[in-house]
């Protein structure tokens, strides 16, 4: 059977995007409706896969993975793999990182074994990606948070699985990453995870190392720190991350980071 090797950071689909960040490199490609794509291999370190609209069949080996919105696929290096797409366009999120980028943001758990993840966390993270790198004036720093973000929720999935953790919690937290300005509600979170509110208030303390609300609070904050990147208005940042008001945001900025959003802001100016 052949096989065919692509150059590095290309892809089969007509690609609507490319940049390479340094570290990892990312692109945007467009399938159309029932397209085939043969069976190849890619000659970069790693190439991945979210998926952000569509529906395709991947063949890697003896996997047979059913991918749609919000598919992230983990392939290894040299992983050999053929797709087949639904009867409807499909828009692909490809990201070829390198296993030096990998290691320094300790996401390594995640490079040498095939996987498949689906959340809709993933898909909202995959599209805020894709909006952020189509932009002119999009920073190397900007996208490269987002794309950390939606590494780290794969990769903490896989971390609780190696520490014996429950699989539930891990959904808890993507539940919460999926919109940390919303009111925290344990009793539907915990009726969403199948225990009781004590049970997960008393394994979130001990497997997170902190109380759900104090983490809520943390991912408000680190949300903020991707936004303040934009022009937003200060207020409506704090307005969006789930602040009652911009005092408030500020006080709570501050003692997270010892900076006033103001000052952040200003030092990522220069």
């Amino acid at each position: 059977m052949s096989v065919a090797t692509l150059p590095s950071f290309r892809t089969y689909g007509r690609s609507l995007a490319l940049r390479d960040l340094g570290g990892i490199a990312i692109s945007i490609g467009a399938h159309a409706p029932n397209d085939t794509v043969p069976t190849h291999r890619h000659a970069d370190e790693y190439q991945w896969c979210l998926t952000l609209d569509g529906e395709f069949e991947e063949r890697a080996g003896s996997r047979r993975e059913k991918c749609g919105s919000g598919s992230l696929l983990v392939r290894p290096p040299d992983c050999v793999h053929s797709n087949s797409f639904a009867a409807a366009p499909g828009l692909c999120l490809n990201l070829f990182p390198r296993r030096a980028w990998l290691a320094k943001h300790e996401l390594s758990v995640l490079a040498d074994t095939y996987d498949h993840r689906r959340s809709k966390r993933l898909q909202r993270l995959g599209s805020e990606v894709s909006l952020e790198l189509r932009r002119a004036d999009a920073t190397t720093g900007s996208i490269e948070l987002l794309v950390l973000e939606l590494l780290e929720s794969t990769a903490r999935l896989t971390r609780f699985e190696a520490d014996n953790k429950p699989r539930w919690l891990a959904e808890v937290l993507d539940e919460i990453e999926a919109d940390p300005s919303a009111e925290l509600n344990l009793a539907a979170l915990a009726l969403n995870a199948g225990v009781s509110a004590g049970h997960l208030a008393r394994t979130f303390r001990v497997s997170v190392g902190k109380s759900a609300g104090e983490y809520v609070r943390g991912r408000r904050l680190h949300r903020a720190t991707v936004l303040l990147r934009s022009p937003m208005k200060l207020a409506d940042i704090a307005s969006s991350v789930g602040f009652c008001d911009q005092a408030h945001f500020s006080r709570a900025f501050k003692s997270e980071f010892g900076l006033t959003p103001a000052a952040y802001r200003k030092q990522l100016a220069t």
